[in-house]
């Protein structure tokens, strides 16, 4: 900015200084410089004087300076304008002031005679704020450093060549001189000796190579005790320590104490650790035992372990395992779990009283008296005893002892309750993990079988744990035979559904709901579309989980692909529909050869024999007396044979089923051929009226009925029996009844015999018509079989599906 003046102007101004340029110098001045009239009214400011303001020039001048630069209506206390007024002999003012958020060092000079109205004057206000924050840090840090001097709970010194020069109220605290009793004294006297005095002295290479140093020592106080102290030190001068060193001293007597302890503990927690471990490791007991004595001598560096267990008839306690210092002492030794001097020491009264048993000084307490000398013989100052428990019962305990008098303080008698208590439970947990690890095997005996069974028979598992729930679980099969990877597709119920064939969508959901609502197995088989797209024959087999109630809450199953069952099935259905239609039309073929055969035998051979017969009846009258005898008797041979003759005949081929129908043939094969010669009562009925069933369909029966009435014969062992034909809704309905001993239909059903071969020919012969076969029975309550037969006999196609 280029000055700027009022009514005086730059001439004024610069009067007296031909030389130099006033100008330049006020422009280049780094602090705000004011011109003012003797009434603080701005004449002229420089450039840093207007970015402290802030404002333009034009809205400065004539303008107050407290009001630009204080905002306030008047001069601040002190204003170096009026002081020099006030004075008038001070050709320079100078004070600080506050002004544009900082601290100012303001200056005054009037330029030309202060008498003179028209006077200016020369404001400068050099910015001393750094100036004055570092002096009020330096101050602040001065006050800290001196309370912490003051207050910190070590002591500190300074020392020159090992003389206390200074030090603070701590330092007479913790070693218990006076102030006047430490200045000025060498160090050695806080010394146990001269050669920890050295020691420590010689530390102070330290201080010349790093500045500082550190050390532990121990210092005597004047009362006498010895207290540790940690002693940190610095050079004020590394490069010459003889300027002095400063140290602190703290008193660590108790951490060390603190430390002995903890270090103790750490061992006890780390024996217990590590006993922990070995139950956890070991499963074996007696091995546990030897490993718990091992470790409490190792790591707890006891002088003796030992675990003895009470003779239950003896009641003397035996040792189990040990280990240690023992040089023969336990063989020396009784101990016993009775109430006498021999059993009243720890480990008998740890037995006896189920309680841990300390004996802090062998030598002197009365409990150890049976067994003193040869316990301090082998260095035992201390013991102590914890029960062993199994099941509750106390069979045990483990004895420690220390080679120190006083040894177990409240912390190792609880880590010693605690090694007791943990040695119960591995005990009672060794007899547990044995059970355990009868059924685990079991158990994974039983899986192994579950999952050959599985991978043997191709099934998928699946899981509903939650039916409230739509999430299921699938086992790797499961997704296989979908031809999914696991991850591809979400298993759920409502996932599933989606895949199974529209068609056969409300057989599985009714099948499912039966399960869930009636507790019904479920076994059902549909189509399942595959990733492929196709869909093939699934069973799906379940069985439900219920709550206290008996509501279903889980379901769970396997899925098996059948479709080359399904389809091996349908191909032996028709198959046997072709064998049993061919069956049906050989049974008709075999009826007719049987039948031409009966008739040949009856017409042509009966015939023939009667023919021989009369002529030799023709014969008899031309023989002599005595050959009479011998034609006679070839005679009754031919009518044996012609009566052989006809009875083969009937067998063959019954012709009152030709000749009358099957209502006669049937009557006649009941008195004829059973009735006659077995002597069980026959009954015979009939409500067929006129109707005359087609000679194939009377064959099919008549053959149907002859094989049902030889399996009673063979095997009912009845009285009677029952046949009766009706007619009902456009089919021939035969009923047959006896009183016979019965069997369970379900053996027939599950392993034909010889029995079930013949009926399973009757009922293939009769679904080749489109009939049906039924048997009712039940052992000691006789047999009711039931065929139905259409009159209209249609055999189904071979070819149908």
């Amino acid at each position: 900015m280029i000055l700027t003046v009022g009514p005086i102007g730059l001439a004024g101004v610069c009067m007296g200084s031909s030389q130099i340029s006033w100008q330049g110098v006020f422009e280049a001045l780094p602090h705000p410089a004011f011109v003012l009239d003797k009434d603080h009214r701005i004449i002229a400011l420089n450039k840093a004087a207007l970015s402290r303001i802030g404002l333009p020039a034009q809205q400065v001048i004539g303008k107050a300076c407290h009001q630009v630069c204080h905002g306030t209506d008047h001069p601040p206390k002190g204003c170096p304008l009026e002081t020099l007024k006030a004075n008038g002999n001070s050709p320079v003012v100078q004070m600080e002031v506050q002004a544009f958020n900082g601290t100012y060092l303001v200056s005054c000079m009037p330029i030309g005679r202060l008498e003179d109205d028209r006077a200016i004057m020369l404001h400068i206000a050099a910015d001393i704020t750094p100036l004055r924050q570092t002096q009020q840090q330096l101050e602040l840090q001065r006050a800290k450093l001196q309370g912490i001097y003051l207050a910190v709970p070590v002591g500190i010194g300074l020392v020159q060549d090992r003389i206390l020069k200074e030090h603070n109220q701590r330092l007479c605290e913790m070693i218990g001189y006076t102030r006047e009793e430490i200045l000025g004294r060498d160090s050695r006297f806080l010394y146990l000796s001269e050669q920890e005095y050295d020691r420590v002295g010689r530390n102070y290479q330290n201080v010349r190579q790093f500045g500082m140093g550190t050390i532990e020592s121990q210092w005597r106080c004047k009362d006498g005790r010895v207290i540790d102290v940690l002693l940190n030190y610095a050079a004020l001068n590394p490069k010459d320590i003889s300027e002095g060193v400063i140290f602190t001293a703290l008193d660590i007597t108790k951490r060390k104490e603190y430390e002995q302890e903890i270090r103790l503990l750490n061992r006890l927690y780390a024996t217990l650790s590590n006993i922990n471990q070995a139950i956890v490791r070991i499963k074996d007991i007696q091995a546990l035992f030897e490993a718990t004595c091992r470790i409490a001598v190792e790591q707890g560096q006891f002088r003796l372990a030992w675990i003895g267990l009470v003779d239950q008839q003896t009641r003397q306690v035996r040792p189990a395992a040990w280990a240690g210092h023992e040089d023969g002492y336990l063989r020396l030794i009784l101990v016993t779990a009775t109430d006498q001097p021999e059993g009243r020491g720890p480990v008998g009264t740890a037995i006896r009283e189920g309680r841990l048993c300390v004996c802090q000084d062998v030598e002197k307490d009365q409990m150890m008296l049976p067994w003193r000398a040869p316990a301090l013989e082998r260095g035992y100052r201390a013991v102590a005893a914890v029960p062993i428990r199994s099941s509750g019962q106390i069979i045990g305990a483990l004895a420690i002892y220390a080679a120190e008098p006083g040894f177990f303080t409240e912390h190792e008698q609880r880590l010693l309750m605690e090694m007791g208590q943990d040695l119960s439970f591995a005990i009672d947990a060794a007899e547990g993990e044995r059970q355990r690890r009868q059924i685990e095997a079991a158990l994974e005996a039983s899986e192994q079988r579950l999952q050959l069974a599985t991978i043997g028979a191709n099934d998928g598992l699946w899981d509903w744990p939650d039916l409230t729930q739509d999430g299921q679980w699938w086992s790797p099969v499961f997704y296989k035979l979908l031809g999914y990877e696991q991850g591809q597709i979400e298993p759920s119920y409502t996932t599933f559904c989606g895949l199974v064939h529209p068609k056969d969508l409300t057989t599985f959901r009714a099948a499912v709901a039966d399960q869930m609502k009636k507790a019904k197995p479920l076994d059902v088989q549909c189509r399942i579309r595959t990733r492929s797209g196709r869909y093939r024959w699934f069973r799906i087999k379940g069985g439900v989980v219920g709550d206290s109630e008996g509501r279903p809450t889980r379901m769970a199953g396997s899925i098996l692909d059948i479709t080359d069952l399904y389809r091996a099935y349908a191909r032996l259905a028709a198959n046997q529909r072709r064998i049993s239609s061919l069956a049906t039309q050989l049974s008709i073929v075999e009826e007719q050869q049987r039948r031409r055969i009966a008739v040949g035998v009856h017409d042509d051979i009966g015939q023939r024999l009667a023919l021989a017969k009369l002529q030799l009846q023709g014969l008899l009258q031309a023989l002599p007396e005595k050959d009479v005898r011998v034609l006679e008797d070839v005679c009754e041979l031919i009518d044996q044979a012609m009566q052989h003759a006809r009875s083969l005949a009937f067998e063959l081929s019954n012709p009152v089923l030709y000749e009358v129908g099957l209502e006669a043939a049937v009557e006649a094969w009941l008195t004829r051929h059973i009735e006659a010669r077995t002597g069980i009562k026959c009954h015979f009925s009939s409500e067929i009226g006129d109707t005359r069933p087609d000679q194939r369909l009377s064959v099919l029966l008549f053959q149907a009925i002859s094989e049902v009435l030889t399996n009673v014969l063979r095997h009912a062992k009845a009285k009677n029996i029952h046949v009766h034909l009706k007619r009902s809704r456009g089919r021939l309905v035969v009923t047959i009844a006896d009183d016979g001993i019965g069997f369970d239909v379900r053996s027939l059903q599950s392993a034909p015999g010889r029995r079930g071969l013949g009926l399973f020919n009757v009922k293939e012969r009769l679904e080749s018509i489109n009939g049906r076969f039924e048997i009712d029975s039940a052992p000691g309550k006789g047999t009711k079989v039931t065929l139905w037969a259409p009159l209209q006999t249609t055999a189904r196609s071979s070819d149908s599906a």
